[in-house]
């Protein structure tokens, strides 16, 4: 991810108010979980985070927050080995390993995706990232990049 000089200042980043100075109520989120994992399994890690990010943002402290943060490191993990930045990619496929394990142990939420599988591929990556390293991290093979399923409701 590079910088660039038309990224948003922090004081953007605030809340938004209207013309009598009282603060408006969060921006709805547009695009779908299913959006973001279309753009996921195309590979488009980038898109991917920012659909993910509006969904996580207005969320409360919890494990569907949790979950979705961990989706979306492990899609910037991948974006990061695409761009071959070793560091990005095993700091962020592992943050979002870890915090992707932390539902497994949660009862009362429930993700609309495989974890199990999810959770498998990504450390998969992970994994061979380390064995890799910095300076041959372009032999990573393709077909070990992760996909996400989405379960059927009730399965």
């Amino acid at each position: 991810m590079s910088n660039t000089s038309n990224e948003t200042s922090d004081s953007s980043l605030s809340t938004p108010t209207s013309s009598a100075g009282q603060d408006l109520p969060p921006k709805e989120p547009t695009a779908t979980f299913e959006d973001a994992v279309t753009l996921f399994n195309q590979r488009r890690f980038f898109e991917c985070h920012e659909v993910i990010e509006d969904l996580w943002r207005p969320l409360p402290k919890g494990a569907e927050k949790r979950f979705l943060q961990g989706v979306l490191q492990v899609g910037v993990g991948l974006h990061h080995l695409e761009q071959g930045n070793y560091t990005g990619a095993k700091n962020l496929l592992n943050e979002g390993v870890e915090k992707l394990k932390t539902i497994t142990a949660q009862s009362a939420y429930t993700p609309p995706i495989d974890l199990k599988a999810f959770l498998q591929g990504s450390n998969g990556a992970l994994s061979t990232v380390l064995v890799l390293g910095p300076d041959r991290l372009d032999e990573f093979l393709d077909h070990l990049i992760p996909t996400i399923t989405l379960l059927q409701p009730n399965s």
